[in-house]
């Protein structure tokens, strides 16, 4: 056993025995699960440790959770639950039965692609499995503010240790070491929507400056990301959905300038910096590789050409620029599905284990075979169809509808996926778990303390 396996295996026993707790003390089990997942890294990048043959570790605890539902639910609570869903039930199974049936009659193999194809569906059962066991749950605000503030910390310590001593391999993360996104960034985001809305409870429940400090936490999560999308996104629920009056307006669109300003400094800033900690460096090494191995001048002097100018602002300077050249690059590996689309493959899709060629991983050395391409719209069209899109659509829904009951919040948090999920196949994500979970939690625990504080 490597030591990545026994580290997975340590976090996954950690994360069961946390499911299990549930059965004595329901809200220590959901605070000790929470923690662990904002404080272990839930982004691509550490994959190595968190996931084995597409079992993430946080998988065990809500197995510990079915285990749990089991137990406690008798045969006709079961059946008043499966009754009160029937409609999305069949049509999820029928769909699931008739993918499983394509793979069968393609003689397909079960391996990693098909594999992950599951993944989606098992999010969604394990966000409604968490929803059910916690509707009675009471956790106290508080208590979830001091983990997210702890935690936020943590994480851009984490980012910083990351920054500057650059341990990673793989050149496409050398490149982008400035970002750093996992499932801590969406649910810094989520945090800042439901402070819009929540602002005047929120400060009721904790003093003023300690609601400022996590703000200003979860902005700079968001900047470190540095992921395009999120501006308009984040823009778009803080001035349409957010309705105040005239004045104010006038005042969000200056912050929302302020923010914008901030992520286009950042882009500047901090590639600048790590060329200065890290690139330079790299230059030196290989004139120096060069120069030992005696090759030829006219290679050694473009390294030296190249030491010369120094640092460029590539991000900065491509951030919004050739736009349609950038959606192109990131939309193309569908292409062949869309040329090939026939009336079934447009209502059904293609089905399980169909993938996308992402050429550009080459030089990454990782597999160019990949279950997804950066939209979760065309991803789950050319999977799924138009069926499938909208069942996938219906199912988030449901679990945005029963974790937030108050309407302006959810359309709010709901209008905000809508956008991302044009660029982002979050479904897909390992850290999708982490802002997903976080919505029942959170909100729940505002209305509970909101509740004892009157």
């Amino acid at each position: 056993m490597n030591i990545y396996l026994l580290f997975y295996t340590f976090l996954s026993g950690i994360t069961f025995l946390s499911g299990l707790l549930f059965f004595k003390n329901k809200n220590n089990s959901i605070l000790i699960f929470l923690s662990l997942l904002l404080l272990l890294p839930t982004s691509d990048q550490f994959m190595f440790i968190t996931s084995f043959n597409g079992v993430y570790f946080y998988d065990y605890y809500f197995l510990a959770l079915i285990i749990y539902c089991f137990k406690r639910n008798n045969l006709y609570k079961l059946k008043e639950i499966i009754l009160r869903n029937k409609f999305i039930i069949i049509i999820s199974s029928s769909l699931i039965l008739y993918y499983i049936s394509l793979i069968i009659f393609n003689s397909t193999p079960i391996d990693k692609y098909v594999l992950r194809d599951f993944r989606p569906f098992l999010l969604f059962a394990s966000l409604i499995i968490f929803i059910k066991a916690t509707a009675r749950v009471k956790i106290q605000f508080h208590k979830i503010f001091n983990i997210l503030t702890y935690l936020f910390l943590i994480k851009i310590l984490f980012f910083i240790t990351l920054f500057i001593l650059n341990p990673i391999e793989d050149p496409y993360y050398q490149s982008y070491l400035y970002r750093y996104r996992d499932g801590t960034t969406f649910l810094a985001v989520i945090y800042l929507i439901i402070y819009l809305f929540k602002k005047e409870d929120i400060i009721k429940l904790i003093s003023k400056n300690s609601t400022h400090i996590i703000l200003l936490l979860a902005i700079m999560l968001v900047l470190i990301s540095n992921l395009r999308i999120l501006l308009p996104a984040i823009i778009f629920v803080y001035i349409i959905m957010h309705q105040t009056n005239y004045n104010n307006f006038l005042k969000k669109i200056l912050y929302s300038i302020i923010f914008i300003a901030s992520f286009l400094g950042y882009s500047y800033i901090m590639p600048k910096i790590q060329y200065e900690l890290h690139g330079k460096e790299k230059i030196i090494l290989r004139i120096k590789n060069l120069e030992d191995r005696k090759l030829s001048k006219a290679r050694i002097n473009k390294e030296k050409k190249i030491l010369k100018k120094g640092y460029k602002p590539q991000r900065y300077n491509t951030l919004f620029s050739k736009v349609g050249y950038q959606l192109e690059a990131r939309f193309f590996p569908a292409k062949k599905y869309i040329n090939e689309l026939t009336f079934l493959n447009t209502l059904f899709g293609n089905g399980f284990a169909k993938t996308f060629e992402i050429s550009a991983f080459n030089y990454r050395g990782l597999d160019i075979r990949n279950n997804k391409i950066d939209s979760f719209y065309i991803t789950h069209f050319i999977k799924y169809g138009i069926i499938g899109l909208l069942l996938l659509v219906l199912l988030f829904f449901k679990v945005i509808s029963l974790s937030i009951k108050e309407k302006k919040l959810r359309y709010a948090v709901i209008s905000f996926y809508l956008i991302v999920f044009l660029v982002t196949a979050i479904f897909y994500q390992p850290g999708a778990i982490v802002h997903l979970l976080f919505i029942k939690i959170v909100v729940d625990s505002l209305t509970n303390s909101k509740l004892l504080s009157t």
